[in-house]
């Protein structure tokens, strides 16, 4: 269990950074590579949230396994995401993100344009932009999914097992 609080804490930790970004950093310095930042710490922090549920689900044995790659993951969160009434929508900008972040990875160009970050893949066959009202958008769909993921994970503080 104190694997999982860890998670969370990090979690938390990379969502605290991802908004810090996008909210403090980015209105005073305006630089769109920060956007990238931005988005990469946003995807940790769901990914480590995704995982947190995971191994909580795991420990009460509801599930027998945690998968080790991220797909896999993806699909059991999902599921599993329904007995938790979890946001839907911020469930599959998980997936959106994490398409801006391998097409990064993958791509061939990253260049400006009037403050948007524009990542293109080999022969600019696919094209995404990122700009700040995007970034703040998935932030703010990933904010309520990692809010309610810790009500569900907090130990409760009566409990001297977590003390």
């Amino acid at each position: 269990m104190e694997n999982v609080i860890a998670l969370l804490k990090e979690a938390n930790t990379k969502l605290n950074t991802a908004d810090h970004l996008a909210y403090v950093t980015y209105s005073v310095v305006k630089e769109s590579k920060l956007l990238l930042a931005t988005v990469e710490n946003l995807y940790s922090a769901l990914t480590l949230v995704m995982e947190a549920l995971l191994q909580y689900d795991r420990y009460y044995k509801r599930i027998s396994y945690v998968p080790i790659d991220f797909q896999g993951k993806y699909d059991m969160f999902k599921r599993i995401s329904m007995k938790y009434n979890l946001d839907r929508m911020a469930i599959a900008s998980i997936l959106d993100i994490k398409g801006l972040i391998d097409l990064h990875k993958k791509s061939s160009m990253v260049f400006t344009r009037d403050q948007k970050l524009v990542i293109a893949g080999h022969g600019f066959s696919v094209m995404k932009t990122l700009n700040i009202d995007s970034v703040k958008r998935y932030i703010e769909q990933a904010k309520p999914l990692i809010i309610k993921i810790n009500k569900i994970l907090q130990p409760n503080a009566n409990d001297r097992r977590f003390a």
